[in-house]
């Protein structure tokens, strides 16, 4: 952005609405959506699949795909309305100020082109050529903690794993040093240990460039650890906000806690209940919501919740949109916690694997990935 001092929020959403044209008609996807993230925060955007998450990220930097369209409300990046920009300075702020890493990095990288090349492209476009474009690529790579750098440049996206291509996308988000950082679920294909290093990546990263965050995520636990700030999205509506911790510990609204009771804790015996289930499905895209979204699904809805629509309680530094933001704790559970889990009968292995060796020729090296 060419704004000369930095505005007070790195983005600011005001009663954001977005549609899907679907069969001839608007379907509302996001339904007048607020929210704020400051200088340097990291902020969590949780919810079920389908809530919206992703088209929050998406419209923010003005990528919805094509039957999708902004019915209204506004968005500021940085103090610019992002609305108003034309093609040309749009693409500016995405070449400078705003960056996105996808959930899926093997389709998010071109398979075609190698790695290194994809990294170069984006300090070439700031300038920066030859050896040079190629020296800050590999440091780029070092940066976000691959070990053969060089290497990893001479190779598609599809000879490297999922946390590798994950480091290389967000080595790419980076290049550019955002002043904005939109993380769409980056660990979601990733299995548990690699998610832990990007995640830790991630953390190290934020400090190191004060940058803002938008992290968005159905993992409750990953955004406990990773944001400042987090908002509940409901049916393409915000349904409570607050201070991670605060509303972790202190839901305020029922599909918050139910969210959390199918959380893992640590530590948690059997005679402390199981995880939990949350009853019945999200509203369908477009679907006319006149009371309460979470209504149906609610065990504390009473008449005034399907017949009316809550606004957002302000519960000084928290948001919540419930009539009973009060009892909401109280919430009974879908899964009662005297039902104790039925044992599995003891079976045969169905596989068994003895003294397996694999090797990989690479660069007229074997590489031996599995050792008995």
């Amino acid at each position: 952005m060419t704004n000369s001092a930095k505005a007070e929020n790195a983005l600011e959403v005001t009663d954001l609405s977005v549609a899907y044209r679907v069969a001839g008609r608007n379907r509302a996807v996001l339904r007048n959506l607020s929210l704020t993230i400051g200088q340097g925060e990291a902020y969590g955007l949780v919810g079920e699949s389908g809530c919206g998450k992703s088209t929050v990220a998406l419209t923010v930097v003005r990528y919805l795909p094509r039957n999708g369209s902004i019915t209204g409300g506004t968005i500021s990046l940085d103090g610019q309305n992002v609305m108003k920009l034309d093609a040309e300075a749009l693409r500016r702020a995405r070449a400078e100020s705003v960056s996105m890493v996808y959930q899926d990095p093997g389709k998010a990288l071109n398979p075609s082109i190698r790695v290194g090349r994809q990294l170069t492209e984006i300090f070439e476009l700031g300038g920066i050529s030859g050896q040079a474009a190629t020296d800050r690529a590999i440091a780029m790579l070092n940066r976000v903690r691959i070990s053969d750098p060089v290497s990893v440049m001479q190779r598609y996206p599809h000879q490297l794993s999922g946390g590798m291509q994950q480091r290389v996308a967000i080595a790419m988000a980076l290049a550019n040093d955002p002043s904005m950082l939109i993380l769409d679920e980056p660990t979601t294909g990733l299995d548990a240990t690699v998610e832990a290093e990007v995640l830790d990546l991630i953390a190290q990263l934020r400090q190191e460039l004060s940058a803002s965050i938008l992290f968005i995520s159905h993992n409750l636990a990953v955004v406990s650890n990773m944001c400042d700030r987090v908002g509940v999205l409901y049916a393409g509506m915000l349904v409570e906000e607050g201070p991670t911790e605060v509303v972790f510990n202190d839901p305020r609204h029922p599909y918050t806690v139910a969210l959390l009771r199918c959380l893992p804790r640590g530590g948690q015996r059997k005679d402390q209940g199981r995880l939990d289930t949350i009853p019945g499905f999200l509203p369908g895209i477009g679907a006319d919501i006149k009371s309460c979204a979470f209504a149906d699904r609610c065990a504390l809805a009473d008449d005034r919740c399907r017949s009316e629509s809550p606004p957002l309680y302000d519960l000084g530094g928290r948001l919540s949109r419930c009539f009973h933001h009060d009892k909401a704790q109280a919430l009974p559970r879908a899964t009662p916690s005297d039902v104790a889990p039925v044992p599995r009968a003891a079976a045969a292995p169905v596989l068994r694997v003895t003294g397996l060796n694999k090797t990989y020729a690479s660069h007229g090296h074997a590489l031996r990935a599995v050792k008995d």
